[in-house]
């Protein structure tokens, strides 16, 4: 049902919160990001784009993803230049951002360094250039930076320095814009719009503290006991010890205040007596734990405090941990030797085993008076002084209760003075407030008792202590973030702390025990649990084992690493079960627990997980067992089902998910996975009500909120949800018989989308079914263009008329529209409302479809019309696109919409009972919430400062043919780029490449010619400068390039040239035309010219056309352009003039008359040309003439080709335009 992970919902309520920005501190139109070249830009990055907390953000990024990348956030507008890493950080943060322009540059581009460094260029142009003030966050000045100001300071920055060329931005960068130095606005928004409560604590510490909690109890949980006693108070707590170093050290380098003394204990760990020291002293790194049992010789170390404190998010847990494995008459009457000598009890033991309970009931009363008292101040219904009165007379009732006492003076020291409660507040900055204040966002809860009395023996054992972390959200709700830490650890440390284990059980050894026998074989490696008794398991685990189990003759041993060894003998054992699904499991329940560790909290079951070879050999062996000597008080069963409390067990689902850390051991630490529902539900709500806080506008409270949102959350049971969907709608369509209500189900999507066709398709299966289902679309292409309510309404009022029997209408609406804004007005409408009721809306969406261009710019349109609460089903097309790509569409989908609502297709088909599970889940009170308060109708889909949103549709009749090999070369090439000539796609074509080619080729011939004849220090001369040349054109190259580039940017943001999108039509193909006809579909991605096979039934002239997306559509523009793809006419020859004969013609001329046409008195002599009187010369005397009457023969014959040509193009004007 959830539709963000956590991160997304979060980076929503931040983008959305820097888009408003203006609105909070400065008249500011833009807040400008460029993260490479400035510490600020860089915080920035990690606080909005990584999801950093307000403490954690100084220093380096996290990752190089948006390395390439800058991004310009305005109040009507988020737009981002990146590559294709950062696309796939970004596109999963941006969804649902209103006016969300993303251009990603390609991999071709991006693999061209230089080009790649043009289109950022010009890009940011086009972001930046009609934006009057701007504000960026710029670090602080320093002695070597050289500069006056930090206006100075950014126009070193190499974008900005790009911006000032004449061919860029005409000028400086800081002249053209209003600088605004945002740092410490954004600072204080850094904190205002912190995740610290939720998104770093919840979602980041839990998961980072359960890693911790791994690590600090990895090798006291392995240890031998031997190895325990080796360890000192800093060894226990060193994981968290350094965790809390590290949390300081960040807060010194965010520049936050000072520590002020708070009266409460920095992250210590004390054993035994030290848990009553004073809170200003630290955990011990030198005394070792064997040193604290020989004070007196009682070995009286049997517990200690653990104290967890993180100063950047104020988190505090404390828990208190045991040393011994809370058993008591442990191995009562088992010995594991024949000397009776040693058989002696342990002197001290017995006062242990009574102390240990003591501790015991004391840290079990102080848990339970923590919660009772900790839910009635959360809610508001104690004061401090009220709750502190209420603990101590809460806590000393029950203490007393558990130890049979009646003075609490005999348990404490001091009384009800060793009570200590202290609870702290503190707002989102971090700072603590009274605990009344309103702004109060985390809360601090720890109790400690101290001084706890022997009745056993009179000594002081200490203090036991707990402490817990909650996080505020109104007035009845809280969540306690540290509830993860396990409540109880304990661990067997020595045999002293027993009354009956005069020594060590070591099993590797053959023991001397009469109840047990012979050694017989063992297993080691097996994983097992034991569940806690009934009255402490609200808020202690079930306990998870892992050890060797050893068979004797008469019993076995199972020793586990925390709570040493499980010794069971045949004759107290009353059953053992053996379940085999899913694996093999064991089941022993024993009639005494005097062998058993733990036996204080934990019931008389023992639970092993083996394999089958352990299950195949002990199966039959205990079957034998029981039926040769235990036929009367052991009963051994196989069961084919899986424990029952072991497929309950919420430790067991926790130890096997935290297994990620270790093959065989995991973490007690609560797996985050189990709470996260919660915080999910948390986040969804603070996303929604930041999004009205920040437009001025009430949201509901959390509780009013929950209660609709877990409505939502359930689900119909499985079963055909198909055929459910079909009784629902015939039982809807019996409902309305003797009504004029239709009902009607909304089919919307944006162009090319395939809606028509999931229209068409649903109402087969619906009408298969019985159902009499129809399909309605606006009866022209034009209508179909753009949404219009009265149009729309009296189509579907004159649509009804000619289907009176119908009682469902699939309704197709045109491509571009605001699905909100239509349900709403459709709705308001009460001639609509009295003739059709809309019982579903669904969205198409192809994945062909999803982008406006290569450069991966999502259609506004496509994700408003896939919002949650908008629509109930969005029916995802995946087509043949690369996975990659897929995955990220999806996760867009996803994030708009809930993600079990996005039903994805591998073609047009899919199965109804999909589609039925979705809208029969769908939740009317959820949707109607959303839809009201989330995403409001903004600029529909449009944005003023980004063109490529500023798109149209237009419907234009055009019946030339296309010359198919050509759409390539001309159409596709003439999608998404300014056109201002015709000329601009023609100039592509393969022919006029070659005409240029090959007037360069003959330059190049010319020049090769021109140099035959010259000397070798003349060719020398000409070849240094045609290198010289080449060089400087060489190094002109990039300007070049950045001009081209920024002539069309400026033109795409500035004139009124031809900008097309995409086209669809019906069209001819040019030496086809007298076949069929054709669809024409044509976008960035895709270009297809598909048969209609119509050769008997064509279109009539005046149905062929082109469907065209784009701006400025102008049609005798569009016209030119699409004529392009067509084989050209010649173009009309020009006249010539005495002018434009060549040399080469002129030769040609005097070869030819070299003895014609000569005036009286000359004749040819073969050499030259000779008069009577003797004049002589080597040029035709009548040359002039010659050329005169070869300029008239000429211009005759071009006269004859252009009228041939100009009587052409009158034809197929005829032919073509009049028709049309």
């Amino acid at each position: 049902m959830f539709s963000q992970s956590p991160q997304e919902s979060q980076h929503y309520t931040r983008l959305y919160s820097c888009k408003h920005f203006r609105n909070r501190v400065i008249r500011l139109q833009t807040l400008c990001m460029d993260t490479f070249h400035d510490e600020e830009m860089k915080k920035l990055q990690n606080w909005l784009l990584y999801g950093m907390s307000s403490s954690d953000i100084n220093g380096s990024t996290l990752s190089d993803s948006f390395a390439d990348s800058f991004f310009v956030i305005s109040k009507d507008s988020f737009q981002a230049f990146t590559n294709s890493q950062g696309f796939k950080e970004i596109s999963n943060l941006v969804t649902l951002l209103t006016n969300c322009n993303v251009y990603t540059i390609t991999k071709s581009d991006e693999n061209d360094s230089e080009r790649q460094e043009v289109i950022k260029v010009s890009k940011f142009y086009e972001m930046v250039y009609d934006k009057k003030a701007i504000g960026m966050p710029v670090r602080k000045l320093t002695i070597n930076d050289y500069v006056a100001s930090e206006q100075q300071l950014i126009e070193k920055w190499p974008l900005i320095q790009a911006y000032a060329l004449d061919i860029v931005g005409e000028g400086f960068f800081t002249m053209k814009h209003h600088f605004v130095n945002l740092r410490d606005e954004l600072q204080t928004m850094y904190a205002e719009y912190d995740s610290f409560a939720i998104f770093r604590i919840v979602y980041d510490e839990i998961d980072r503290f359960n890693k911790h909690y791994y690590d600090n109890f990895f090798a006291f949980n392995k240890d031998t006991p031997l190895k325990r006693l080796e360890r000192t108070e800093q060894d226990l707590i060193e994981a968290f010890y350094l965790r809390s170093e590290f949390s300081l050290l960040t807060r010194k380098a965010s520049h936050c205040s000072q520590l002020a003394d708070d009266g409460l204990p920095l992250t210590r760990a004390l054993i035994g007596i030290n848990t009553n020291k004073d809170y200003k002293e630290l955990a011990n790194k030198d005394e070792r734990l064997y040193k604290y049992n020989l004070v007196d010789q009682k070995d009286s170390a049997l517990h200690f405090t653990f104290e967890f404190t993180e100063k950047n998010t104020n988190i505090r847990f404390a828990r208190t941990s045991f040393l011994s494995n809370l058993s008591q008459h442990y191995m009562e009457g088992i010995y594991f030797t024949d000397d009776e000598e040693e058989r002696k009890c342990n002197p001290n033991g017995k006062i242990n085993e009574l102390n240990t309970k003591i501790l015991f009931n004391a840290y079990m009363t102080l848990i339970l008076t923590f919660k009772n008292v900790t839910d009635q101040f959360m809610r508001h219904q104690l004061s401090v002084e009220e709750a502190h009165h209420t603990s101590v007379a809460q806590f000393s009732k029950l203490f007393l209760q558990r130890c049979n006492e009646g003075d609490i003076h005999k348990l404490l020291k001091n009384g009800k003075n060793d009570f200590e409660l202290v609870i702290k507040a503190f707002n989102t900055f971090g700072e603590e407030v009274p605990h009344t204040s309103t702004e109060r966002k985390l809360i601090n809860i720890r109790i400690q008792v101290k001084n706890i009395m022997s009745n056993a023996d009179g000594s002081n054992l200490g203090s036991v202590i707990y402490a817990d972390t909650f996080f505020t959200i109104d007035k009845d709700t809280y969540i306690n973030i540290s509830k993860h830490t396990p409540n109880l650890e304990f661990w067997y440390t020595t045999n002293k702390h027993y009354e009956n284990l005069p020594q060590e059980i070591k099993t590797e050894k053959n023991l001397q025990c009469e109840k047990l026998g012979s050694r017989l074989n063992y297993f080691q490696d097996l994983h097992g649990f034991i569940e806690v008794k009934e009255p402490f398991n609200e808020f202690i685990q079930d306990v998870n084992l892992f050890g060797k189990l050893v068979f004797y003759e008469q019993g076995f041993i199972f020793v586990d690493q925390k709570l040493n060894c499980f010794v069971v003998t045949y004759p107290e054992v009353e059953t053992v079960n053996f379940y085999v699904q899913d694996g093999f499991w064991v089941e022993f329940k024993t009639r005494s627990q005097v062998g058993l560790p733990a036996n204080m909290i934990c019931q008389d079951k023992l639970y092993l997980k083996i394999n089958k070879a352990i299950f195949d050999e002990k199966h039959k062996y205990f079957i034998t067992l029981a039926e040769q000597t235990y036929p009367e008080t052991m009963k051994v069963e196989k069961i084919y089902a899986e424990p029952e409390f072991i497929k309950n067990s919420q430790s067991f689902k926790n130890f096997e998910l935290n297994k990620k850390y270790n093959k065989f051991y995991s973490s007690n630490f609560q797996n985050f996975q189990f709470m996260e529902p919660i915080y999910r539900e948390l986040l969804e709500f603070q996303t929604i009500e930041e999004f009205n806080v920040i437009r001025g506008k009430d949201f509901i409270n959390f509780s009013s909120f929950r209660k609709v949102f877990k409505e939502g959350q359930s689900q119909i049971p499985y079963g055909n949800y198909g055929q459910m969907l079909i009784d629902k709608m015939k039982q809807q369509v019996t409902n309305s018989q003797g009504q004029p209500k239709t009902n009607v189900i909304i089919i919307s999507g944006i162009p090319g989308s395939g809606k028509g066709k999931l229209a068409e398709y649903l109402a087969k299966q619906f009408s298969n079914e019985g159902l009499g289902a129809v399909t309605f679309k606006m009866p022209t292409v034009q209508e179909s263009i753009k949404f219009v309510t009265p149009k729309y309404i009296q189509s579907m009022i004159n649509f009804k008329t000619t289907i009176p029997s119908s009682k469902i209408i699939l309704s197709v609406l045109p491509s571009y529209n605001h699905l909100k804004k239509i349900i709403f007005e459709l709705k308001k409408s009460q001639e609509y409302s009295e003739l059709f009721e809309i019982k579903y809306i669904i969205t198409k969406v192809h994945a062909r479809n999803f982008y406006m261009s290569k450069n991966r710019n999502t259609f506004q349109y496509l994700i408003e019309n896939c919002m949650k609460g908008v629509t109930q089903a969005v029916i995802f097309e995946r087509s043949n696109v690369n996975p990659n790509e897929l995955q990220i569409m999806q996760r867009s989908l996803e994030n708009a919409n809930f993600e079990t609502n996005v039903l994805p297709t591998q073609g047009r088909s899919f199965k109804l009972d999909d589609l039925g599970k979705i809208l029969l889940n769908n939740h009317d009170k959820l949707n109607i919430l959303y839809n009201k308060y989330f995403y409001g109708f903004e600029k529909e889909g449009k944005s003023a400062y980004f063109q490529e949103k500023n798109v149209v549709g237009g419907y234009f009749q055009y019946r030339y043919p296309f010359k198919e090999d050509l759409l390539s070369k001309t159409i596709m090439m003439a999608l998404n780029i300014p056109i201002n000539n015709p000329n601009q796609i023609l100039q592509l074509l393969p022919q006029n490449e070659e005409e240029r080619q090959k007037e360069t080729e003959n330059k190049e011939n010319i020049l090769k010619k021109q140099m035959e004849s010259m000397s070798r220090e003349e060719k020398r001369k000409v070849e240094r400068e045609i290198k010289k040349q080449k060089k400087i054109e060489a190094d002109l190259e990039p300007e070049r390039l950045l001009k081209e580039e920024m002539d069309l940017t400026k033109r795409r943001v500035n004139s009124t040239d031809l900008y097309i999108e995409r086209i669809r039509g019906y069209v001819l193909v040019e030496g086809k035309e007298d076949e069929q006809d054709y669809e024409l579909i044509c976008n960035f991605n895709e270009l297809s010219l598909k048969p209609l096979k119509n050769q008997s039934n064509r279109l009539k002239p005046e149905e062929l056309g082109l469907l065209i997306y784009g701006r400025n559509l102008n049609e005798g523009m569009i016209k030119e352009v699409m004529k392009t793809c067509r084989v050209q006419f010649h173009k009309k020859k020009n006249l010539k003039t005495r002018e434009t004969i060549t040399e080469e013609e002129i030769e040609k001329l005097k070869d030819e008359f070299v003895s014609q046409m000569l005036p009286d008195g000359w004749f040819y002599n073969g050499y030259f040309y000779l008069h009577y009187d003797g004049r002589q010369s080597f040029t035709h005397p009548n040359l002039e003439a010659i050329i005169k009457q070869y300029l008239d023969e000429q211009n005759g014959e071009i006269g004859d080709y252009n009228r041939d040509l100009q009587k052409q193009q009158r034809n197929d004007l005829k032919k073509y335009e009049n028709q049309a």
